[in-house]
């Protein structure tokens, strides 16, 4: 019995010890608990707030971006048409042929800001072309095949402009790749 109390005694300071340690360390863990929900509660505020922003900018985007989406494919359809009725007009110096030359230019010119700088480049390369061909020029054999020259010239350059609209075109409507006419 001696032993028994004997150990009581030794053992039940550091019962004790134990236990206060343990009522410590449990109130220590609740208030770091408690802490760790308020930081979490604000992170979490905070991430809310930032989703609703970038939701919002990117409709804002979205709306910007189809309009100007729809104004390139609608420039590219204008100068697609402008180029086949071109086509269709090759002559030398007509009258229908100038006034569709006109037009296009000005089609072009109003909407230049909607292609790329080599697309730019090739059109103005075609308008060059157009104008070498309305040149007066007298009414020799080589003077004729230099017109017959540069009308294929035309027709190749059309040929060619028509061919990167519609594949331009078609990558927009079949795949996520960029529009770079």
């Amino acid at each position: 019995m001696k032993l028994i109390i004997n150990t009581l005694i030794t053992v039940t300071p550091i019962l004790i010890s134990i236990g206060l340690f343990y009522l410590a360390w449990r109130k220590t863990t609740r208030n770091q608990i408690k802490k760790i929900e308020i930081i979490k509660s604000e992170f979490n505020t905070i991430l809310e707030e930032l989703k609703f922003s970038l939701e919002k900018k990117n409709i804002s985007y979205s709306i910007q971006f189809e309009y100007l989406h729809k104004q390139r494919a609608q420039a590219a359809i204008d100068i697609f048409k402008n180029l086949q009725e071109l086509k269709e007009n090759i002559q030398t110096n007509s009258e229908s042929q100038n006034k569709l030359v006109k037009e296009f230019k000005s089609n072009f010119r109003s909407k230049m800001l909607f292609y790329s700088n080599a697309f730019c480049s090739d059109v103005n390369e075609l308008i060059r072309l157009f104008e070498r061909q309305n040149m007066p020029i007298p009414e020799s054999s080589q003077d004729k095949k230099l017109i017959e020259n540069i009308n294929k010239e035309i027709e190749q350059k059309i040929s060619s402009l028509t061919t990167t609209i519609e594949q331009n075109i078609k990558s927009i409507l079949f795949s996520d790749n960029q529009f770079t006419v």
